[in-house]
């Protein structure tokens, strides 16, 4: 008898682990689904058509047009 008791422990024991580790297995398995799922929704739709290249000269600030404009915004600004 209590061998019988001992055994029906194990099993339940047993039936633990292995209910805890199935719903272990299906998180893990929802959380795969749902990571691969994202993946294919990120998939850029861009492609390289060529190579950017270093530009010669710096687009700004333009130091001979400051030059320039600078005096005569002053002047203005000075008249008013």
């Amino acid at each position: 008898m209590i061998a019988i008791s001992t055994n029906e422990l194990d099993q339940e024991e047993l039936q633990r682990k292995v209910n805890s580790a199935r719903l272990a297995y299906e998180q893990l398995l929802n959380r795969l689904t749902e990571t691969r799922s994202q993946e294919q929704l990120q998939k850029a739709d861009a492609r390289i058509i060529e190579q950017a290249t270093v530009p010669g000269t710096p687009s700004a600030p333009k130091p001979k047009l400051i030059a320039v404009l600078g005096p005569c915004w002053a002047w203005r600004s000075a008249l008013a």
